[in-house]
Formats: structure tokens, sequence, C-alpha cells
């Protein structure tokens, strides 16, 4: 039936408002969904086999396990340091770190060179150019002076700490303590006081950064302290874990306290009816710090791989990884090619459908295509690794390690994922090409523009450069 505008009361001028008005809805929630909220959660020194999902058969993960159901879990996926902070600032830059001389961790006393410097472009800085409001939240780690700290990087709010490590629990005060913590809890650049087990109060934080302006996609950079030592963690989740004893208990503990901050973050974008509009990357830093030598008291596992953090064995560099974006990715796909912590900055852009604007190409590969079903073939890539004078290279299954001390291995991973046959003798043109290929890489590199050092009783510095540890007699590390 037909009905007259002059009847209704409503004018032909009004009615094409009307219109108008429903195609920019349209168009602007089109635009809306096509710049996803980008959500990055970074673990520090997982093991490799420490979450359910990953074949843990002690440490329950519900939460982190759902994400990878309705996701992608990667089996072959690196990082391009093994220790923390060079792995960062190639994480949030996009770029071997080593380009732009950021090799080692800080230290106890960093050196004055020691931070990002801004040459470089985050991946805060990449989206908050297009609109995005940006937030870092937790362990920052890759700069403690003024132009390296997060808020000099893009980041329009912080809270969190600088340093690498720092108490989970707060101590009583005292000497050395700042608020009952070993380095100062910051909220933009003011000292707070955060009573809160840390893992609990950065889950906090990140769902009042969610839920608080909804005007403009968002990213998230959620990067835990734990299950970095001090082993520390609360009864609550204690309490889970009684049948496990001491220190394992206590590092299941705080997995599992993890484990719930990504129920609640994800939960606040559900609720907010984003949760299938977000982009969701969670990664650990590098492999867990179990076994002799460095961070010896860590009961993390790296099953079925050899080595740990601070190695070139694949448990030092080889990490759980998963995405998660329900609106465009399939749930429940394991992809088994390599990839790496750098592919983060360059997916999470292609997602965004925005050019990266930096002055300096990114190292990383865009995941999308694989991760959507438009190309049923990865690429042959290469990933490299260098801290000072120890270098690794891998392609396809072959990997091989130059150690300083002159010791070669050469590994075929498909099928020696524990690295326990070096197989250079037997493949010397193998072994050829790798090296030369790895050469070539290292030199475009930057060289180091610190070494992490530290004062003595009598005020002189020494070097103390982490153990990339050398092979032993026992080839099983």
């Amino acid at each position: 039936m037909m009905v007259s505008l002059q009847h209704t009361g409503v004018s032909r001028l009004t009615t094409i408002w009307i219109w108008i008005f429903a195609l920019l809805t349209l168009i602007t929630t089109s635009v809306a969904r096509a710049q996803p909220n980008v959500v990055l959660i970074v673990i520090d020194d997982l093991g490799y086999a420490d979450l359910g999902v990953y074949g843990s058969p002690d440490i329950i993960t519900p939460h982190i396990d759902a994400l990878a159901r309705d996701g992608v879990r990667f089996t072959r996926a690196y990082v391009s340091s093994p220790i923390c902070a060079p792995s960062r600032a190639g994480l949030i830059t996009g770029r071997y770190q080593n380009r732009f001389g950021f090799e080692d961790n800080g230290g106890p006393d960093p050196e004055p060179a020691f931070g990002l410097p801004p040459s470089e472009t985050t991946i805060a800085e990449s989206l908050r150019c297009e609109g995005y409001r940006t937030a870092m939240i937790g362990k920052w780690d890759m700069g403690q002076r003024d132009g390296t700290r997060p808020l000099d990087h893009g980041f329009e709010r912080f809270y969190g700490f600088l340093t690498g490590v720092n108490q989970h629990l707060r101590a009583a005060d005292g000497e050395n303590l700042v608020h009952g913590r070993s380095f100062p809890i910051y909220e933009g650049d003011r000292v707070v006081d955060e009573p809160e087990y840390l893992t609990d109060a950065f889950a906090r934080e990140a769902v009042r950064f969610v839920e608080a302006d909804q005007d403009r996609p968002f990213f998230l950079y959620l990067s835990f302290s734990a299950v970095h030592t001090p082993m520390q963690a609360t009864p609550r989740y204690l309490d889970r874990f009684a049948h496990l004893a001491g220190e394992r208990r206590v590092y299941a503990a705080m997995v599992s306290a993890i484990d719930d901050a990504v129920g609640r973050v994800r939960a606040a974008c559900q609720r907010l009816d984003a949760g299938d509009g977000t982009l969701f990357f969670l990664i650990s830093d590098n492999g867990g710090a179990s076994g002799p030598g460095y961070a010896r008291q860590s009961p993390a596992s790296n099953a079925p791989l050899g080595g740990r953090k601070a190695t070139f064995w694949e448990g030092g560099v080889r990490v759980p990884f998963i995405i998660a974006w329900p609106e465009r990715i399939a749930a429940s796909q394991i992809l088994v090619h390599p990839v790496s912590s750098l592919d983060i900055h360059t997916t999470a852009l292609s997602a965004a459908e925005i050019e990266f604007a930096g002055a300096r190409p990114l190292d990383g590969h865009d995941l999308m295509p694989r991760m959507t079903g438009q190309c049923d073939v990865p690429p042959v890539r290469s990933l490299y690794w260098r801290y000072h004078d120890h270098a690794a290279i891998v392609r396809e299954n072959w990997k091989l390690i130059l150690f300083a001390n002159g010791e070669r291995q050469l590994f075929d991973l498909k099928t020696d994922v524990g690295e326990t046959t070096n197989l250079v003798e037997k493949y010397p043109s193998r072994y050829e090409r790798l090296r030369r290929e790895l050469g070539a890489w290292e030199a475009g590199l930057a060289e180091p523009a610190w070494i992490r050092r530290k004062l003595d009783s009598r005020g002189r510095r020494l070097d103390i450069r982490l153990p990339i540890f050398e092979p032993a007699a026992d080839p099983s590390r």
C-alpha cells in the first residue's frame, strides 16, 4: 500500500536524509570492522610445553586453549633472540633488532646507549598514526631513560615497569624496595604503589583500557613479567596445583594466573561486542629458562626441544604462538611452517589495511593470506640470529649454529627436533650454503650498540654477556 508523505508528516527531504544517514552508518561500520582491535600478549620465559594446547600434562590453561581453538596454533614459531630485551625489540618493531644495534639485555646497570632508538617504528606508532588508541601494560625492558620509554614509542598509556625483572608479590617495605617492588611501577611517568599480584594487576589495567573509550579501535600490548623469576604466586593459584611439588607447583600457578588474565581481557572484548572483531596474538618472548646454567631455578619444560633460554638451540628460540581473529580467520588451524615474531607487525598492519610508514623496511611476513586460505603454499624463508660472536640460521628443516668458540652444528629438525645429532661433517655442501647465507645477512647488520655490563665492588665495569651456551660433552645439554 502506498503511503503519502503528506499524510505521514514526513517530507521527501527528511526521507532522503534518513537514507543518507543509514548509508553513512553502514559505511562507518564497514570501515570500523576493516580495522580490528589488536591485542598482543607476551609471556615471559614460557616453556614450549607449558600450555595445555601445546601438550602440557600438568598445567591447565583453558582460556589460552580456547584462544587457540578459535584461531591458529603455530608449531614452528621463532623469536628473533633467545633473551628478553632483544627479542622484544624485534617483536615490537618487526625488524631484526641487530639491524639497529639492540643485541643485548640492559643488565643491572644499563649502558647509556641501552634502549629502543627513535629511528625505529613500533607497532604502536604504526597503528596510532591511523587513529588507534594505544596502551602498553606490563614489562617494558626496552629502555629506562627519557626517549626510550613506552610513551616515547607510540603508546598513549603505560602501566608497568621499565626493567627486565620485578617482584610479582608486593614485599614489606625495606632497603632497595620501591613500594614493595624491586623496581618502580609506573602509571605514565608517575611512580605508583601497586598492592596486587602483578599478573592480576596487569589484567585489571588491560581491562580498564579496553573498556575506556569505544569510539576508536585500540592496540593493547599486554606484556606479562611472569613466568620470569622470581618464582612467586598467590594461594588462589597455588591451590589449583596441590598435586605438584616445589618450584613446578609455583611455576604452574604463575602460568594459571596468566591464563585467567587472558580470559579476563578476552571477556572484556566480548562484552563490548568486539570479541570477533579483535585480532589476538599470544607469544612467549623466548624459550623456557630451565636446565643448568642461566635461570636454573626455573622449572619450565621445553620438551621435546633441546636447549633453553639463552641458547640458539630450539628450546631457546622456538616458542608457543597463537593468533585468533574469529571474524576473518577459521578456527582450529595448526600451521607447521616456520614463522617469526617479526611477522606480528606486518600481519597487524595487513589486517588493519594500513601501509607501513616507517623509514626502514620490515623484516616480517604477512601471515594473513596463509591463515585465511588465500595462499596454501607457505613461502620458503630463512630466519637468522646473532648474539655478539654467536650466530644461527634456519631454512626449511635445516639449522646451522656457529659458536664463538669455533664449534659448528648442523641439524635436520624434521628428524631431530631435540638437536642431538650434528650433521656438519655428513653434509658439507649444505653447511657451506647455509654459512654463506648467514654471512651475507650478518654483513648488513649494525655493530652492537652496547654490551651488557655491571659494576663490581670497586666500581669497575665488568662485561657480563649472557651465556649463549656452547656445546659440552653431553649433546643433550
